[in-house]
């Protein structure tokens, strides 16, 4: 995971490529600049949705800083994941978007080295939370979160939003087998391999090799 310590050359390059894109020139990978990262092949930053305006704050500030073609899908799949959640009497929310490495590193220590149940299977660096094409949901009936109150509700209307998350070609949790089953997490990245994802960040000059080991 990563320890913070950049070295000179790493540094130089996270602080250039800050400059040319207009972010704040610091040295440090934060959201801002992780999303930036992974969309440096599009020829200019996609604009503000304006359809965003609907949701909750908590679901936009958590949906800020992800990739910008992730938005473009993400948003009118949340008109009507929203629309789902409520004709059954439940509050939708995207409570986990863009995550650092750190973060990560700290999600999945739970469970390990530190108290509480595994929620992941993905170490720094294999998520595509890491990459900002990933969200977690959430489903609230009232103040009571339905995930850990009542898993059989809340799955039942996790797997009517993966029949809609299909049509935006975005990726259910629930489907996965052999690995961590993970039902109010959805991500998307067609045609693209999270080796290829590592490439991108590397060849903007961070160190990924370093973070992910």
């Amino acid at each position: 995971m990563q320890d913070g310590d950049f070295g000179p050359v790493t540094n130089g390059a996270v602080r250039d490529f800050q400059r040319k894109n207009d972010l704040t020139v610091d040295g440090v990978v934060g959201p801002k600049t992780w999303a930036a990262l992974l969309a440096q092949d599009e020829d200019e930053p996609p604009a503000p949705n304006p359809s965003i305006t609907s949701f909750s704050d908590r679901t936009k500030t958590n949906i800020s800083d992800l990739n910008g073609r992730f938005l473009d899908v993400l948003v009118p799949f949340l008109h009507e994941a929203i629309r789902v959640a409520a004709a059954n009497g439940l509050r939708l929310e995207v409570i986990s978007g863009l995550r650092t490495w750190e973060e990560q590193a700290e999600i999945f220590a739970q469970g390990r080295t530190k108290p509480g149940e595994r929620v992941t299977n993905a170490r720094p660096g294999s998520s595509w939370h890491n990459f900002g094409l990933a969200v977690d949901l959430g489903l609230f009936d009232g103040r009571a979160y339905v995930d850990n109150t009542d898993r059989p509700r809340a799955e039942k209307v996790y797997r009517a939003l993966a029949e809609i998350a299909k049509e935006y070609g975005i990726e259910w949790g629930g489907y996965w087998r052999g690995k961590f089953k993970d039902t109010p997490h959805f991500e998307y990245h067609p045609g693209l391999n999270l080796a290829e994802a590592a490439r991108r960040l590397k060849s903007s000059g961070f160190d990924v090799q370093r973070v992910i080991t």
